[in-house]
Parts: structure tokens; sequence; C-alpha cells
């Protein structure tokens, strides 16, 4: 009984890191992990979607797609905080 609860949670482990490795990037000039994100702003009783990126100081590279960050890229970015991180969302 008690290894049939280690395997369900080394499984569920496995399928976390994998749908990590799809959804997290690394960029090579500034050497930072980023992840693409969409929030919802309220705007005069409308909702208003909002991209934005999480960028990772400290988070493990291997396995990661190589992609330049929009940071890197040149788009304009402001900082704020969201849910208790920190968001860089696309200023338009």
């Amino acid at each position: 009984m008690q290894l049939r609860k280690v395997r369900e949670v080394y499984a569920k482990a496995d399928i976390e890191g994998k749908l990590t490795d799809s959804q997290v990037h690394y960029c090579e000039s500034c050497n930072r992990c980023w992840e693409s994100a969409k929030i919802f702003k309220w705007k005069v009783r409308v909702r208003k979607p909002v991209q934005g990126y999480y960028f990772y100081e400290d988070f493990p590279t291997w396995g990661k797609k190589r992609v330049i960050c929009s940071d890197c890229s040149g788009a304009k970015l402001q900082v704020r905080e969201y849910r208790g991180m920190l968001l860089w969302e696309v200023v338009e």
C-alpha cells in the first residue's frame, strides 16, 4: 500500500517536471529563465487580458528551450507585483 503512494507521487512529479520544461524557457542573453503569463486586469468594469512574463534568476536551465526573452529583444516592460511575485507586464 505504501509503495503505491510513493509511485503516484513520483509519477505526478514527473508530469509536473515535463510541463515546467515546456512552459519555462532560457534566455542566453541575460542568463535567466522566463515564463509567459496572461493575466486579467479590471478596467472600468471590463476584464482586460494583459500579457506579461515571470523571470527566474536561480532556476535550473537543463532541458529548457533557448529563446531570447522579450526584455532582451527590446519590448517595453513594466514591473509590478501580482499575487506575491514580480510580473513584467508588456506596456503598449
